[in-house]
């Protein structure tokens, strides 16, 4: 059986810099054929493994290589690491499909990345947080989820996306937690809000993502994903354990359907709805908010290919991000100290100068 910490080295395409050759087997994560402008076919492909993606494409013999291996696939690569316009891609030289029992023997979550908290530390904290909801039918159907082992089993173990936003095991409960506390730390700063509502609905808005992509596929869109989407996916599952609590209200299903099929904010997002209920806006503002800081913040963790304290150009978000150095404006214990007692210096010197000015002005007004 392949042993997950044996890549855990130098070898992590992460740790790979320009120039360094590459001979190892990598999960292909995606491909779709292309035509050169003289009409040529090409291959671009993605490959990963643990520490992250990148890209490569294929020059010669496209097509036949294309029928022999597919997303999804451990496959042998041998190539350079090369710096093209300011990204790092993989100048593939030969790459070829292993054999049955050789993919069994790597498994493809082993060439997934990791969440970097355990599932089960993330998925207590849950549990604890949806504690806090008090209202009995919401109790009701939060608990239908609990209690269902399959579904648990595949909201710990999922991405929350297939490239832009906590892309590894456990991304999605990674990410959901995050919505779920800042639901319940807003809930209390606003008591206008319902806060049950917004628990629930954080932790419920993004679980379609369990059907939409697969692990198995190294994190690829299932047909279902593809077809119909997580927001119809997570509408579709409510509504299967609604139906077995006895007088759920019906405005109340409603209200949670509507929070489900809301939560993408705008019509240009995919959203096939508006958020029109002030929970449902507030929990895209925070699904909103976790997604790209993690985003912005894993582009900026990216190795960038010039000597700069700007990323790499951000295809989602059209630009770059400054990388600010913050140690060189925190100041060290030392100055700190030495400022503040100047300033107290200074106060002292103020207090004693009016005390002056007073002393002389009772003269003159005597």
């Amino acid at each position: 059986m392949f042993n997950f910490w044996i890549m855990k080295n130098k070898s992590l395409l992460k740790n790979l810099p320009v120039s360094a050759s590459i001979n190892q087997p990598l999960l292909l994560k995606g491909k779709s054929i292309a035509l050169t402008r003289a009409g040529k076919p090409y291959l671009n492909i993605t490959l990963g493994d643990q520490s992250g993606d990148i890209d490569g494409k294929i020059w010669e013999q496209a097509d036949q290589l294309d029928k022999q291996i597919a997303s999804g696939d451990i496959v042998q690569v041998k190539g350079v690491i090369i710096d093209y316009q300011g990204t790092r891609q993989i100048k593939i030289e030969q790459i070829f499909n292993l054999s049955p029992d050789q993919q069994e023997q790597y498994q493809v979550i082993n060439f997934l990345p990791q969440s970097p908290i355990p599932v089960e530390t993330m998925w207590k904290e849950m549990r604890q947080l949806l504690g806090n909801i008090t209202n009995p039918f919401v109790k009701s159907v939060i608990h239908q989820f609990l209690e269902d082992s399959e579904f648990c089993q595949a909201f710990k173990h999922s991405p929350a996306s297939k490239k832009i936003h906590h892309n590894f095991i456990g991304g999605l409960l990674f990410h959901t937690l995050h919505v779920v506390k800042l639901a319940h730390q807003i809930s209390q700063l606003y008591p206008q809000l319902n806060g049950d509502l917004l628990i629930a609905g954080s932790f419920l808005h993004d679980m379609g993502k369990i059907f939409e992509i697969s692990i198995d596929m190294g994190f690829e869109y299932t047909d279902q994903g593809k077809l119909l989407g997580h927001l119809y996916l997570g509408a579709e599952l409510f509504q299967e354990k609604v139906s077995g609590i006895t007088n759920f209200p019906e405005e109340l299903k409603t209200i949670f359907l509507h929070i489900i099929l809301s939560h993408h904010g705008k019509y240009e997002y995919g959203s096939p709805k508006l958020p029109s209920i002030t929970e449902a806006q507030v929990i895209y503002f925070l699904d909103e908010i976790d997604a790209k800081v993690t985003n912005i913040t894993g582009i900026l963790s990216e190795q960038s290919t010039q000597a700069s304290n700007w990323s790499n150009f951000s295809k989602i978000h059209g630009r770059t991000f400054y990388r600010s150095n913050t140690k060189s404006w925190q100041g060290t214990p030392e100055i700190i100290d030495r400022n503040l007692r100047k300033s107290k210096i200074k106060k002292t010197r103020k207090k004693s100068t009016k005390k002056c000015e007073t002393k002389n002005l009772s003269m003159y007004e005597e």
